[in-house]
Formats: C-alpha cells, structure tokens, sequence
C-alpha cells in the first residue's frame, strides 16, 4: 500500500461521509441481484461513493464520525470475534505486547490502543486485585523500616506486625463467624491499607510518652540545688489533703508523681518502672482510646448509607480499628517494661533501644530537636495563622463557588473499580460515542424504562446482614395491596382517561425520530434486536392500543361462540358493564390474545393471583404494570438524569392525585438505574455523614479537655483540613463524587482530628497541673512543654499513614488508588493544619487573649 493509495481513500471517505450522515448513503443501495446502486439510491452524492459497499461499513464502525476530515484518519475501532472464556487472556497478552514495545513489531506505523473493551471485566477486576497485593506488602516493609528507623528498636516493628495481623484475623473471624455475613465485597480490602497506616499509631503514641517518662521520672530526682528542682518539686494543695493510699493509688493524678521528688536515689528500678508505667497510661491510654474513638465514628457514619457494601466496609474497618486498640491496650505495657528489663542487664543485649541510656542527660537529641520544632512554631505563629486563614478563605471559594468538588458527569464512573485511564473505562466513558455504530447500539440498548405498579408492593426481607450476591438471581417476594380494586366503576373510568390521555402525553416519552436512526444503514443494525419496545414505546391494556382490551372487544369478540365479551350480538361496553361481566371479558381476553400481548419481561399487563384461563370464574387481577420506554439513558450525564426523572416523578404525582381511593398507591420503578440510586445514596448521606462525623470529633476535643475555646478552634481547624484535602483530590487526582469517595470523606473527620485530640488534651493536662503550682509557666510555655512531648509521636503516627498510602499510589484498582492517595493527602492535610496551624493558632489566640487583658 503507498501513501498515494492510503490518501486516495481517505479522499473517498472524506467526500461520502455527508452522504452517510444524512442518510442517503447505506447498505440498501447495494442489494443480492446485482442491481445499479444509482438506481436504488439516486440521492447520493457523490456518485463514485457507490463503487463498494464496504464503504457505509467503514464510515459506520471504524472512522470517528465526528472527526472534521476523514484524510486525517487517526483513530479506528477494530473489532476481535473472541469467545469469552478467552477474552481475559487475550487482553493481558495485548496489554503485554503493548508495553514490551512488540505490539507494532515491524510496522513503519506505531499503533497505540487508547481504548478497549472485552467481556471480561469482573475476570480482570480479580486479576489486577492479586497483582496490586505486592503494592500492599511494599508498603508494610516501608512502614516496619522507617519505624526501625525513628525508634531504633528492633522489636516494635515486630510487634506492629503481629498487631496488624491480629486485629485483621480478628476482624474477619468476628465478620464472618460471630456476625455470620455471607459476602466479603472488595471495597473491604481498603481495610487492610486502613490497618496497615493505622497499625503503628498508638504503638508510637505509647513508645514516645513511655520514652517521656523516663526523662521526667530522671529529672524528678534531681538534687535541691538543681536549677529545675524548683519547677519539678511543687504539689497540688488538694493532693496533700488527700489520703495517704488515695495518692499513692495508681489511679491518682500522675502531676502528682512527676512532680514529687524522689527520696530514695538507690532505690531499684523497679519503681521507677512503676512510676513510668503510671505516667505512659495517665498519658497515653486517653489519646489512644479517643483517637480509636474518632475513627471509629468516622467510620460509622457510612451506616447512614444505603448501599450494603459501604456499610459492610464500614463494620469490618470498624472491627479493625478496634481489635488494634485491644491489641495495644494488652500487650504494648508487658512489651516495654520486658524491653526495658533486657536492655537495662549489662549480661544480655537483646535489643537496640534509646529506652537504654548510661548518660543522665535531662535533653537528649530527640528532645532537642523536638523542642526546637516547637520554639520554630512558636515564633512563626503570626505567620502561619495568617497563611491558613488565607489559604481557608481561597479553599472555601474554590470549594463551594467554583465548585471544584462535585457529582461525575458520566454515571457510570460511580461505581467504577478500574481507574479512569484504564483501556477499558475510556472507551466506555469517552471512546465509544466515536463511532456511528457504537454510538446507535449503546443509545438503543440502554433506553431507561419506567414502570408504573397498581397493587403489587416488593417484599424485600434482605437485610445488611443476610444480603449475598445469589439474592438477585432469585424471584422477589410481592404483598399484594389490599385496598386495590381494578374492576370497580370508577377505577375502569379512571384507567381508560389515564392511557388513552395521559399516558401518551407522558414527559419524555421515546419518539421513534428522537435518535437519527437510519433503517437499512446496516444491513444487520436492527434496533428491535436490542430492545423490543422500540416500536410501542408504550402500551395499555385499556384504551386504544393495539391487541387491547377494546380492541378484542371491537375486532374479534362477537365472531367467537359463547364469547363473555359479547351479549345477545351486543358488544360488551368495557366501562359501564357490571364488575362480574368485565372480569370474565378480561380473562378470556387474555386467554384468547396470549400470544400477541407484551411478554411478562416487557412488564405491562394484568397480573393475576392465578393464571387466568377461560374457565376460571372470580380470578380478579390483583396488579396492573405499565411499562414506558423514555427517550433518557443510562449514558446521561447525572444531572440532566436527576432532571428527567424530577419531572417524571412530579408529572406521576399530579396525575395519581386524581385517582379513586383504590388506584392511589400507585408508584414508579425504574429497575435499571442502578448506577444513579449508588450516585444519588452517595450525595444524599455524604453531606450529613461529613457533618455528623465533624461534631462528633470536636465533642472528643471537649469531652477530652473541656475547653470550649480549644474545642472551637479544633473545629476551625478540623474544616479547614477537610475542605484543603477536598480541593487537592479533585485538583491532582481528579476525583469526583462517587461510592469510594464518599466512603473515605465520612472517615476523614475522625482521622484528622488525632492531632487537634492529642495537643488539646495534653494542652489541658499541663494547664491543669500549672494552675496547681506556685511557679508555673504562662501560655507560651505549656504549649512549647505539649509540642516538645508530641512531635515525635504525632509526626511518626501521621506519616505513617500517609507513606502506607503512599505506596498505593501505582495501584491499577481504583479503590486501593484512592484510599492511598487520600490517606496520603489527608494525613499531610492533618499534621500541616490540625497539628501545626492549630498550635499557632492558639499561640496566636493567647497573644490576643493577654493584650486584651491589659
């Protein structure tokens, strides 16, 4: 083939595609006698387009359209005849051609597949599921060895990983033995990238204030003459009134230890583990119970949702979250203390841990540089608030203004677990409407029917603990209506003004021209094929239509013997007659026209406890289903899809308001819009789960510190972090509303909220214990004490999480993509405005408090 034989083809097709748009050029014009295709098809200019009839074929499957110039043909669809139990395989070895390079092998052409699509999506799904496993354990080796790293201690990460462990086999065995749920949908694999960024928090939180302990319980004995003694020897008035066993309880205030010097410097270490142990659970059990807490309500707020995949993600994470609390809770204090005993014997070296120290420094590195982090945030606070405060303001506007964040414009994205580049959803979502013959299938095939219902209401007894996948498959359970009556006088007239009226003149009704459909386009397009009431997009049993009631009545029944329909040579008027004549009437109507009226699958008809047949006598219908095709798909974008049914849903309600008593319960259903009731729930519950989720984390901060001021600032803080992670989803990583995406934004408030929770409340703790103290500090100084404690534990349980995201960045599922990028932004989000801006802020909050004082 040379160029000048590829262009004189492109030449031709540019010049018939007019032709083929407007109808005139098509598979008729060439017929199986040889006939003139001029004579079959004189309209179509120019002639020479006549000279193959591969050329409507080309024009209709393989060239765009829509493209401007068919001499610039770039793009074409190439069609693979497969059987579907090989498709998966064929699709991976393309794949693999493809990114060896091999694909084009030996083409002076490259080709690129920008989309495509097999039967095999599900096979796919479970394929690319055991190939992004590895992105999992890639991601706990990093965590185990920057954990290693922060803490020097060999053993912790050990211990991480059998808690991470424990708390997943826990888990499933309470989900599927205890609570006996018969389905584990893939959504809840999320959890276990949740447990693995969460699996390490409260064993740093505990590590570091046991760590603390040791330098305060060291600078508790202290000599006199020590310029710290005076700071670290005042007592409560109310404690010294106490009794002598009330303090020396472990249940007293730990200021009380810390505070007391030490009367006895040879005394064993024994009590100076005890006294450690008291100080890291006074401190540390709090934080960790509310931060699980936190999450845990985040998480619940999903059960708001009516989708049962969500609400089993949100049990099965929820069991997690908890059985690593429990883990902690009962093994991390045997696990330091026997940490400590083996590192403090000069006979074992069992471990590499700072826990052991000869120096008798009251500063080491790590508290240096904690406390330098600290003065930093101090002395930047003007700076900071100002820039959140700033960058709030901007993030508000982008957000809600601009609208950066919203519903996805294509419906099918909504439930989606490949990602948006992937060859498949492309050609779904964008590539298929390129193509005229593509485009005519997928707008025929997936017209939405409306079903209207009189008497017959779905039973459904699943619930979201017995629902399974076969439940689909199987025949719904139906409680008929007890108040319907379809032969009363007033129900009849009442039917027969409805079809014949309004029926017809329903909105968005499907009009035969609506689609630019050519008959005989193709030779095998034929749109009945694909859906079977595109010819009578609507039908009634009553009225004038085709093979109905009073068409039986008027054409056939007085030329039968012994018909009920027709009385003495009369024909039976249908909606005056007594209820007795016109139920015998429809029942040998339906038994006689059987075979012409609308197949069950087609919906409209009377339904009838019994089968009815000529013999059986006071078998009254209890049913009646209308079915309408309309002229919406299930390709609309969600919001013109939201109109349409809006108006659809208002137009019933008028009419069903006119109705008799017995007709009145009537309702809508429309079975096949399954994407848009998962987009619609999602909209619905998010708003109110996020808000949910937000006032319940900042009741922790009051409830754990009991200051308003710092719960208000918390919550200041707390949307600012959400709204900032919001904006960055949707800006780099193109997220919109979706199931995944309302799943993980109801568990961001109570995963942003731990560092607003550990600062308040170690905040409030050191307030409460300087207001005791004849010396205390001011202001400035019990925040630098909080930040020069929690830098290390926030910094090492926030960036724990987000490097376990992190890894599942290159995830080819959608959902572990998501989850890892938004546990990576949310967690950057967290510990730059729950953490840093919220120290500044009340910094800066206490400048203005004291100015105003003067």
């Amino acid at each position: 083939i040379t160029p000048g034989n590829a262009h004189t083809v492109g030449q031709l097709l540019s010049d018939c595609l007019p032709a083929f748009r407007n109808g005139t050029l098509k598979r008729s014009c060439w017929d199986h006698y040889g006939s003139d295709p001029r004579l079959l098809c004189p309209l179509v200019e120019p002639t020479h387009c006549l000279q193959s009839p591969i050329i409507p074929f080309i024009l209709a499957t393989s060239l765009p359209d829509r493209s401007p110039q068919a001499d610039n043909w770039r793009t074409t669809l190439f069609q693979l005849p497969l059987r579907q139990a090989n498709t998966l395989l064929v699709w991976l070895e393309l794949e693999q051609f493809e990114q060896n390079g091999n694909l084009t092998h030996g083409l002076p052409v490259p080709i690129y597949m920008l989309g495509a699509y097999m039967h095999t999506y599900n096979e796919l799904v479970t394929e690319l599921l055991a190939q992004d496993t590895s992105w999992l354990g890639m991601g706990l080796t990093l965590l185990l060895f920057l954990l290693f790293l922060g803490t020097c201690n060999l053993w912790l990460p050990l211990l991480a990983v059998i808690g991470i462990g424990w708390s997943l086999l826990i888990a499933y065995a309470v989900y599927t033995q205890l609570f006996n749920i018969p389905r584990f949908p893939l959504i809840n694999l999320m959890a276990i990238v949740l447990a693995i960024g969460l699996g390490a928090d409260d064993l740093l939180i505990y590590f570091q204030v046991w760590t603390f302990s040791k330098h305060k319980v060291s600078t508790s004995n202290l000599q006199p003459n020590h310029p710290d003694f005076t700071d670290r020897i005042c007592q409560c008035p109310f404690t010294l009134k106490r009794p002598k066993n009330e303090v020396n309880s472990p249940l007293s205030d730990s200021g009380d230890l810390v505070q007391s010097p030490s009367t006895d410097h040879n005394s064993t270490s024994t009590s100076d583990i005890a006294d450690r142990l008291r100080f890291t659970i006074y401190h540390a059990v709090p934080s960790m119970v509310l931060t699980t807490v936190s999450t845990v309500l985040g998480l619940l707020v999903n059960l708001f949702s009516s989708i049962v995949a969500v609400k089993r993600f949100a049990l099965f994470s929820t069991l997690v979250v908890t059985s690593n609390l429990l883990f902690v809770l009962t093994t991390a204090p045997l696990f330091f203390m026997i940490c400590d005993s083996c590192c403090a014997s000069t006979e074992l070296c069992c471990c590499i841990s700072p826990l052991h120290t000869n120096r008798h420094s009251f500063s080491p590195d790590s508290f240096m540089f904690s406390s330098w982090f600290a003065t930093l945030i101090r002395r930047g606070r003007w700076i900071i608030s100002v820039g959140f405060v700033v960058s709030f303001s901007v993030t508000f506007y982008l957000l809600f203004g601009e609208r950066r964040f919203g519903l996805s414009q294509v419906g099918s994205q909504s439930a989606s677990f490949l990602r948006p580049f992937h060859p498949f959803e492309t050609f779904v979502n964008q590539q298929s409407e390129w193509f005229w013959a593509e485009r005519e299938l997928h707008q025929w095939a997936n017209l939405i029917q409306v079903h209207i219902v009189w008497g017959i209401t779905p039973a459904d007894n699943r619930s979201f603990w017995t629902y399974s996948d076969a439940d689909q498959y199987n025949p719904a359970r139906w409680i008929p209506d007890s108040h319907l009556n379809l032969t009363s006088d007033e129900a009849r007239h009442w039917l027969y003004w409805f079809c014949d009226t309004q029926l017809k003149n329903m909105p968005y009704l499907l009009q035969t021209n609506w689609f630019e459909h050519r008959p005989g386009s193709l030779s095998w397009f034929d749109p009945i094929l694909l859906n079977q009431q595109i010819h009578s997009p609507v039908w009634c049993p009553l009225g004038h239509y085709p093979n109905s009631l009073d068409n039986y009545i008027f054409a056939r029944a007085c030329s039968l013997p012994n018909s009920k329909c027709c009385t003495n040579g009369s024909r039976l008027d249908s909606e005056n007659a007594p209820a007795y004549q016109y139920i015998q009437c429809l029942i040998e109507w339906v038994s006689q026209e059987s075979y012409q009226l609308p197949r069950e699958s087609l919906g409209s008809g009377f339904r009838f406890a019994i089968a009815p047949s000529s013999s059986t006598n006071g078998n009254e219908p209890v049913g009646l289903v209308l079915t309408v095709v309309t002229n919406l798909t299930l390709f609309t974008p969600y919001v013109e899809l939201h109109r349409g049914l809006d108006v659809l849903t208002q137009w019933f309600r008028r009419i069903i308001v006119t109705a008799p008593f017995s007709l009145s319960r009537a309702h809508l259903v429309m079975p096949n819009l399954v994407n848009f009731e998962v987009t619609t729930n999602v909209a619905e519950y998010l708003p109110w789960s996020i808000l949910s989720a937000i006032v319940m984390a900042s009741f922790l901060v009051l409830l754990s510190c009991r200051n308003l001021l710092l719960c208000l600032i918390s919550l200041f803080n707390l949307v600012g972090c959400l709204m900032m992670a919001v904006l960055l989803l949707a800006t780099l990583d193109k997220w919109t509303l979706g199931v995944v995406e309302g799943l993980v934004l109801s568990l961001a408030s109570g995963l942003a909220i731990d560092p607003c929770l550990h600062l308040a409340q170690t905040i409030s703790r050191i307030q409460k214990i300087h207001a005791c103290c004849e010396s205390g500090g001011g202001s400035g100084h019990v925040l630098q004490q909080a930040l020069s404690m929690l830098n290390p534990a926030v910094v090492g349980s926030t960036w724990s999480t987000g490097l376990a995201g992190l890894c599942m960045l290159s995830c080819q599922l959608l959902c572990y993509h998501q989850i890892g990028v938004f546990l990576t932004t949310l967690m950057a989000c967290s510990w730059l405005i729950c953490y840093i801006a919220f120290a500044s802020n009340l910094a800066c909050l206490d400048d203005l408090l004291r100015r105003v004082r003067r």
